[in-house]
């Protein structure tokens, strides 16, 4: 029992316009209701999907908590694995921001491209017949992108870039090479078909501009900036991949954020190399700790240190003077 009202527009016209916000979410109407006046009805009855998708969440979340007994490595370990930030603290999450490392505890295309680099190399491994290879693969692959990204709770960075590799590894099973700009928009369109409020996100928009950048301007700097050291390349990449994704959402971080993370460069290292480790060291953890428990606790208590490390680091570059 309660009156509903259309939600309330900002009193302040230059302040955070909630309202709008709102509506991106497809709310439109709020109400305040006590205690005494409202009782559940039923539950359980949400999309069997979902209900399957969540519960592996959980027995994931389950793992983790178990290996990892701090909780902000276990808040950063939960977020890297699944995308799971409710846990994160206020500081910690400062922290991140403000060294341009949000991304990293935010699932995307780094994680999706991981996932997709590991599961070719097992599946290479396994002796197809010519026929059966390429359509076997492929259909393996994307089942396997999909659950991943219904287990995260598909947020719009992660749809991203599940459905721009899947439109990739489609027309690579029908033999065409597309433009990454053509995949790149092919996959926008699929994704505001589905829900055009998306065009309003700023984890969306965040996303795109990432892309855009690196596909703009990595090449360019590759081109442009001296080869290092063979020992060294790997690294040099890195560097130049987050510079070109950082250019790319440049004007978004100025109009949404006001500040840009100088130090992004230094703390991409931390979070792109320990990110990767972390992402299979923790699928590891999840079979071992079905299949043999004490290898699993070796392999926690290494992960631990490493996500202690990150976090140590980041807190670190956070300190620097500008």
């Amino acid at each position: 029992r309660a009156a509903i009202q259309p939600t309330m527009p900002p009193n302040n016209p230059n302040a955070f316009d909630y309202q709008r916000y709102l509506h991106f979410q497809n709310i439109h109407y709020q109400s305040f209701v006590k205690d005494s006046s409202f009782g559940v009805l039923s539950s359980g009855l949400g999309h069997p999907l979902w209900r399957v998708a969540f519960q592996w969440r959980d027995r994931l979340l389950a793992v983790l908590q178990a290996h990892f007994p701090g909780a902000d490595e276990y808040a950063v370990a939960s977020a890297l694995l699944v995308g799971y930030k409710d846990d994160l603290s206020e500081d910690l999450r400062t922290a991140y921001a403000e060294t341009g490392s949000m991304h990293a505890l935010a699932v995307s295309g780094t994680h999706v491209g991981l996932l997709y680099a590991g599961l070719l190399f097992l599946l290479r491994r396994i002796p197809w017949s010519a026929r059966t290879r390429r359509w076997g693969e492929t259909t393996l692959v994307l089942v396997a992108i999909w659950v991943f990204t219904l287990v995260t709770g598909a947020t719009a960075s992660v749809l991203r870039a599940s459905v721009m590799f899947s439109t990739y590894l489609v027309g690579k099973a029908i033999r065409r090479q597309a433009s990454i700009w053509n995949v790149l928009a092919a996959s926008a369109f699929c994704l505001l078909a589905f829900n055009p409020y998306f065009l309003f996100d700023a984890g969306f928009q965040l996303s795109y501009a990432a892309v855009a950048g690196m596909v703009s301007f990595y090449a360019q700097l590759k081109k442009r900036t001296p080869s290092p050291p063979k020992w060294a390349t790997e690294g040099w990449n890195i560097l130049l991949i987050g510079v070109a994704a950082q250019l790319g959402t440049l004007p978004l971080s100025l109009y949404y954020f006001h500040q840009f993370p100088v130090y992004f460069w230094l703390a991409g290292w931390v979070v792109v190399l320990g990110g990767a480790v972390f992402l299979w060291g923790g699928a590891m953890l999840a079979m071992l700790s079905a299949l043999a428990p004490g290898l699993a606790a070796w392999l926690g208590w290494a992960l631990y240190g490493l996500v202690w490390g990150m976090n140590y680091l980041i807190r670190g570059i956070q300190q620097l003077p500008g």
